[in-house]
């Protein structure tokens, strides 16, 4: 059994390319207290693409996606709190012993999330995530809500939040069984954990004075994150009004099942990927019939709007 840890910081990662991983773990570094583990659960196939001594590197052999990422990672290190942290996210704030005291301080509380800069664009005061439903639909923020200082935090309480880069009290996310599968590979799993935390009188919510940046260099390509926005959406809806999936009781060889789930996810990724670009193809061919509609108009037409 490994020794219990004070933070644990999991990075699921599919497609970092060695300098955003830098990035990301020098952050990370500068962050964590002495008794911590970084572990980077790699979803992909591909060789790593960095050499880190200092770094636990997690292989499972195919696409875990990102919260049963996570759940792997829980169980084989165990810790105190948990931080989660995406491969294209920056650390120019150090907030995660500050988060840890909020959270000793309050025993209610089960995550806090920083604020979050995208691309540069600083967010600070407007909190992440909002309210849930009695439906299962996702709302803004109740307007009535203020802020609670806690330690150095000053914390907004919602119903959900985001959990890229956010600290999470261990003892709560075993409590409730760490992510739900089901959402694979990503999309809702964030909603679907803070709704369960709520349910079990845990508070969610966004440190408002402490921000991370995020360069959102999403691994899950367009249409396959709308696609999985809509049906894991659905699927959480159906939750709440408790219509969950049944469960299946699967004879097949473990063997089996491993080469099917392993070659599942990297078809896909690699559909969605194929569909992206198919979706970008047409467009030489659209400007081509419009040119042959316009005829003698195409160049006013053309000038008109640069092309």
């Amino acid at each position: 059994m490994v020794q219990r840890l004070e933070v644990l910081c999991v990075i699921p990662s599919l497609t970092a390319d060695r300098r955003q991983m830098e990035r990301c773990l020098a952050g990370v570094r500068a962050s964590l207290p002495e008794s911590s583990t970084i572990v980077v659960v790699w979803n992909s196939l591909e060789p790593f693409p960095m050499t880190d001594d200092e770094i636990e590197i997690y292989r499972p052999g195919m696409n875990l996606g990102y919260g049963p990422a996570i759940n792997v990672a829980t169980r084989r290190y165990p810790s105190e709190y948990i931080w989660t942290v995406q491969d294209d996210m920056e650390f120019p704030e150090l907030f995660v012993t500050q988060f840890i005291e909020a959270l000793r301080l309050d025993s209610s509380l089960a995550v806090i999330t920083p604020a979050l800069a995208v691309n540069g664009s600083e967010m600070r005061g407007k909190p992440r995530g909002g309210e849930i439903s009695a439906d299962g639909n996702l709302l803004p923020f109740n307007e009535q809500q203020t802020e609670i200082p806690i330690g150095q935090v000053d914390f907004f309480a919602s119903g959900w939040v985001p959990l890229s880069g956010a600290v999470v009290r261990s003892s709560a996310f075993d409590k409730i069984g760490g992510f739900d599968p089901h959402f694979f590979p990503v999309g809702h799993s964030d909603v679907d954990l803070c709704w369960r935390l709520n349910r079990e009188g845990y508070r969610v919510g966004t440190a408002l004075n402490y921000h991370a940046a995020h360069e959102k260099g999403a691994s899950t390509p367009g249409p396959l994150g709308a696609y999985l926005f809509r049906e894991n959406g659905n699927y959480f809806s159906r939750k709440v009004r408790g219509n969950e999936l049944g469960q299946s009781n699967v004879d097949v060889p473990l063997d089996v099942l491993e080469a099917l789930a392993t070659v599942a996810t990297i078809k896909l990724i690699g559909f969605a990927r194929y569909v992206q670009m198919e979706q970008m193809a047409p467009l030489p061919a659209i400007l081509r019939s419009l040119r042959m509609s316009l005829r003698l108009n195409w160049e006013r037409f053309r000038k008109r709007f640069n092309w």
